[in-house]
């Protein structure tokens, strides 16, 4: 596989056009070649069967991982993970994924108490962590709840006092549109818990509680939960709306007295365009010219920049705030490239202030990192012409480098060459009846109409159910925002052909960086080194040390065994007390270690390295997108009319899943009860008269938990939150902790960590709760009120474990010992497709109620270049489905295809 990821990027670079005429441009050639060598990218897409899903469902996708350069498919790598992230950046589920027959699919699992929101999915391997989290995969999706169909809350924010919200919030029934007594409500915004006795229920069932705003990061999201009803709400934020605007002039510099382009982009505080517009003034208050943003607060304007001058912009936005910005200094004695495209040919000549020799340049132009073209600048030429087809589709960086490799300009310009793949779908009919068998054939073939090879991911949805992504595509991906660092809105915009639209991307290509190598250092000869290596195993790593002492412990014998029985092995440490297993299991797969000193004994310490995963950055505040347009919609519009589809959505889940499990709100029963408290426990026999909820193995015979993420669903007034402990690399550590849903003092504050005792054992404050097993557990018992026994950790509650006796089947723990369950590659399950080959199957009385009608992530095309599936239709009719097909063939060409096939009744 890593052969494979190699030769690919010496593909590419015997397949370049070059052209150079001197010994600095052989220079440059030879070090752009060489840094793709020592360090290969990968980039990523995902293709989802569809945007939209309810709690409960599977994700199904497929992972098109290629080499960053040439978009050969690569599986060098041998997991893709990917994870699902909630409103407030928090990943509440992560699957590991290998390559099986070079493809990487499979499924994320939505739990059924999910809150409903606005989710992302974000998709890497382990060697894209060289690289910041801006080149990683990310896609937007929406969860709704169930309830949504028959609950709704409505939540109206507004403005009261300065730096103060107040929310308003109403609950009522969608069909008989009756208000709803809340009840047990939690609420929460962003890490902050309202106090209940906040609440103050009137008589139409509305409760208003305030929230304060104070510093520079106002909140982000409320999450909302009552009467079984979960759900994300985006908070507003009510204080002036601060922007800024930022000036790129093209080339890099504003020229002084030539003509020279400026770009400009205008920002929110949280990230997200914003309209404006405006005029340019010089320091004496003279208007050159008035401007305003076309595209996503994006604009360009031409001015002459005279010495001595300081320019402005005056700039207002669509609420009125008027702000002024400073333009950057006018630059004497520099050079500046300028580029336009005219009948599929590339102008680019160099500007320079007056005064200025061409003489000695060097124009380089690349792709991907691939040099396209590079040789010293012909000083008599007023520009040079380049055909369109001497470039492959994507971002092209221009370069003007001096002699002593100094970079004096650079120029970004986005390429739509005639290089992708072009499919022919056809079906055995035009149109189709319900559960009739459609055959589809597809024809895959380059823009030089030969065919080509490779395989596909294919998804149909139902239309009258659930739209198609609009926003993204394995184009918008591979060729646009994988190249580009920083949030990119809306980027299947710059995809659509109109004029507008190419005007408008050749301006993003002014505001934003390709920034995959340091280019200033790479020309001079620094080159850039993966420190991550290509992952291609799974480790289970660690150190043992002295009980006392703590010193690293030499030839320790550490034995492994899944508890299965399919491992089992034993190492001997190194001179630093560190050993290794390597293996590969399915996830959930539990395994004890166990570590003994150089004479057999147990009085050594076993230390497991814990798995690190990239952090989370905060994402812009995101407006709601209608899966049903991908326009921006308000959100309450977007919900009234996704209402059908959620509840089609829930009602085929029942049919296959059976009734969900919904828990009710805890009772509490007055009477006489039997204590069932260990004698072994000294905190739990001092505490008999306080109330207490308690899990034993009567419990866990009835209940199929394993592990407490499970659990805590059964805890009331319990919740798991993942804290995070950053390392010195900028990876960082996870581990789980017990916090309390109240607040304690009548305001905001954290979430309050409960104590945890094992086995009358106080565990410290980043004991992961994550890692008790509940295969070793007896008994669990959670007091929710404070436990003065345990001194201030005891302030919140706690939670008592106690570990299973050797009658009960199970050891006391041990120093030497541990018992893990590490994330494994999870195990492939196809896509559930009915079939309807008899008239018995065809009049069945079953409902065919699918939303996504048809996934398939690996569809192989043959050597000829043609492919072939089938599926059933559903039961609704008339409508129409949506075909999309998304794949790079086995040369590295790109294609993306929407097809429509019709149901009729």
């Amino acid at each position: 596989m890593f052969r494979k990821f190699i030769l690919s990027c010496i593909l590419v670079w015997c397949c370049q056009f070059l052209y150079c005429q001197s010994h600095v441009s052989d220079s440059l050639i030879s070090r752009f070649g060489r840094q793709l060598n020592e360090f290969p990218q990968e980039k990523i897409h995902v293709h989802t069967d569809k945007s939209h899903y309810i709690s409960g469902e599977r994700i199904w996708f497929r992972a098109h991982l290629v080499d960053a350069a040439s978009h050969v498919p690569v599986n060098a790598s041998r997991y893709v993970y990917l994870e699902l992230i909630n409103p407030l950046d928090t990943v509440v589920q992560r699957v590991k994924i290998k390559s099986e027959d070079d493809v990487y699919s499979g499924y994320i699992p939505l739990t059924e108490d999910l809150p409903e929101g606005n989710y992302s999915i974000r998709a890497y391997t382990h060697f894209m962590r060289n690289l910041p989290e801006e080149y990683f995969f990310n896609k937007s999706i929406r969860v709704s709840h169930p309830l949504a169909a028959t609950i709704k809350a409505d939540i109206a924010f507004a403005q009261e006092k300065t730096n103060r919200t107040a929310a308003t919030i109403t609950l009522y029934n969608v069909v008989t549109r009756k208000k709803i007594n809340p009840q047990n409500l939690t609420i929460r915004v962003d890490d902050k818990v309202i106090d209940p006795h906040q609440y103050r229920p009137g008589r139409d069932s509305i409760i208003r509680f305030t929230l304060n705003n104070r510093g520079n990061n106002p909140p982000r999201m409320m999450y909302f939960e009552g009467n079984k009803y979960k759900k994300f709400i985006p908070v507003p934020d009510f204080r002036q709306e601060d922007y800024t605007v930022s000036f790129y002039p093209e080339g890099g510099y504003l020229l002084q007295g030539a003509p020279c382009v400026v770009a400009f982009k205008a920002l929110k505080t949280g990230g997200l365009s914003e309209p404006i517009t405006g005029k340019i003034v010089d320091s004496e208050g003279y208007k050159l010219t008035e401007i305003q943003s076309n595209h996503l607060g994006m604009g360009s304007f031409a001015m002459i920049a005279e010495p001595g001058k300081t320019y402005y912009a005056v700039c207002k936005n669509n609420t009125g705030i008027e702000k002024r910005f400073t333009l950057p200094q006018s630059q004497p004695n520099t050079f500046s490239l300028k580029t336009r495209w005219a009948n599929q040919r590339l102008y680019v000549s160099v500007q320079n202030s007056p005064g200025m020799d061409k003489n000695g340049l060097h124009l380089l132009i690349h792709s991907r990192g691939m040099v396209k073209y590079c040789a010293t600048w012909d000083a008599s030429k007023e520009h040079i012409i380049f055909e369109k087809n001497l470039f492959p589709s994507g971002i092209l960086q221009i370069l003007l480098i001096d002699s002593q490799m100094n970079i004096l300009s650079e120029r970004l310009i986005f390429c739509n060459s005639h290089d992708k793949g072009i499919t022919t779908f056809t079906t055995d009919q035009s149109a189709y009846r319900r559960r009739d068998h459609i055959t589809a054939r597809v024809k895959l073939t380059g823009a030089d109409n030969q065919p080509l090879q490779g395989n596909f991911s294919v998804s149909i949805t139902d239309d009258h159910d659930a739209a198609t992504d609009t926003a993204t595509s394995i184009l918008t991906r591979l060729l646009l925002t994988s190249e580009l660092k920083g949030h990119i809105e809306s980027p299947a915009y710059y995809f659509t052909g109109s004029r507008q639209a190419i005007t408008d991307l050749d301006v993003l290509m002014m505001t934003q960086g390709w920034r995959r190598y340091p280019l200033p250092d790479m020309v001079r000869g620094k080159y850039q080194y993966s420190e991550k290596p290509i992952e291609q195993v799974q480790v289970i790593s660690g150190t043992v040390k002295k009980l006392i002492s703590q010193n690293n412990v030499e030839k320790s014998l550490v034995s492994i065994f899944s508890h299965d029985g399919g491992i089992a092995g034993t190492v001997e440490t190194d001179e630093k007390g560190r050993f290794a297993f390597i293996l590969e299991d399915a996830d959930s797969t539990v395994y004890t270690l166990q570590a003994l000193s150089v004479k057999g004994k147990k009085n050594v310490e076993l230390h497991v390295d814990k798995d690190s995963y990239p952090t989370v950055m905060p994402s812009p505040r995101q407006k709601t997108v209608s899966t049903l347009t991908g326009d921006t919609v308000d959100q309450m519009i977007e919900e009234s009319a996704l209402e059908a589809y959620v509840v089609k959505a829930d009602q085929r889940w029942t049919i296959e899943n059976g009734i969900r499990t919904i828990n009710l709100e805890e009772v509490v029963i007055q009477a006489q009860r039997k204590d069932n408290i260990p004698q072994t426990s000294f905190y739990l026999r001092s505490l008999q008269g306080q109330i207490r909820k308690t899990f034993d193995q009567d419990f866990f015979k009835t209940h199929p938990v394993t592990s407490m993420n499970q659990l805590i669903s059964h805890m009331p007034g319990v919740n798991m939150e993942v804290e995070k402990i950053t390392n010195p690399d900028g990876t960082y550590e996870e581990y789980g902790r017990l916090v309390t849903t109240r607040s304690k003092y009548g305001f905001l504050q954290s979430l309050v960590p409960m104590a945890i005792v094992i086995d009358d054992v106080i565990m410290p404050d980043d004991f992961d709760a994550r890692d008790i097993n509940l295969y070793n557990v007896g008994q669990i018992d959670v007091i929710n009120d404070m436990v003065p026994s345990l001194g201030l950790r005891g302030n919140a509650g706690a939670v008592f474990i106690t570990t299973k006796t050797t009658e009960q089947g199970w050891k006391e723990p041990s120093f030497n010992i541990k018992t893990i369950t590490p994330l494994g590659y999870q195990k492939p399950i196809e896509f559930y497709s009915p079939k309807y080959e008899t008239m018995e199957q065809k009049n069945n009385y079953t409902p065919d109620l699918r939303t996504t009608i048809y996934w398939n992530p690996n569809v192989t095309v043959s050597s000829d270049g043609e492919a072939i599936f089938g599926f059933y239709a559903a039961d609704n009719n008339p409508t129409t489905y949506s075909v999309i097909m998304e794949g790079v063939s086995d040369n590295g060409v790109i294609f993306s295809s929407k097809e429509k096939i019709h149901i009729v009744k």
